[in-house]
């Protein structure tokens, strides 16, 4: 992956699931196929991990592992964003969301809160992005919790699109309202978005 030979890599990829399917192992086929998800965004392959996704999230709740759960919800949507599936990314984020809160792990909050900022650019209001991209940088200067979207994906910082979008001055604006928050107010925030973006779609 880090030199960017995908056909070799998936080749890889392939020969383990194959290994572990092959010898019941249900756990070592869901993380293959979870660690497959970078390459598949790097490569372009959109619809694949999508599908993916949604398979692994389907594993991962016969488990019932909350934070799998929430984490594999917040890379699906983010890339049903990304393929402009939007309807089906505010379902997959809203739910994500809603778990990671529950759970209350930094690793989830973060790839939910990424996935919703990333919708909300994909929605035309980078305002409530750039809100969300403050809040989160907060969160990273506080425990150095790194996003999945960003470190494994590669995607560039949603904050870096909605400040292209809406011009620097409104941007610092709506950016350093997200700094101010805390926790409780950026996830309150980010799913007051998300249920207006499903009942507006």
């Amino acid at each position: 992956m880090i030199a960017g030979h995908f056909p070799s890599q998936r080749a890889h990829f392939d020969a383990a699931l194959a290994l572990y399917e092959s010898i019941g192992d249900e756990v070592g086929v869901i993380n293959v196929r979870e660690s497959m998800v970078p390459a598949l965004m790097r490569a372009g392959e959109l619809a694949e991990g999508e599908e993916l996704l949604t398979h692994t999230v389907v594993a991962q709740r016969e488990r019932g592992h909350i934070v799998r759960i929430s984490e594999d919800l917040a890379l699906l949507a983010t890339f049903q964003a990304m393929a402009g599936h939007l309807e089906q990314a505010v379902g997959s984020a809203l739910e994500a969301l809603q778990l990671a809160d529950q759970a209350g792990t930094l690793t989830s909050v973060t790839s939910a809160l990424a996935a919703a900022a990333l919708i909300d650019t994909q929605s035309g209001r980078p305002e409530r992005a750039a809100t969300i991209g403050g809040a989160l940088e907060a969160i990273i200067a506080s425990t150095q919790i790194v996003i999945t979207q960003v470190a494994m994906l590669g995607l560039p910082p949603t904050a870096d699109v909605a400040r292209a979008m809406m011009g620097p001055e409104a941007f610092e604006r709506a950016y350093a309202a997200g700094q101010a928050m805390d926790r409780a107010a950026v996830i309150a925030y980010a799913l007051e978005g998300l249920r207006d973006s499903r009942r507006s779609g």
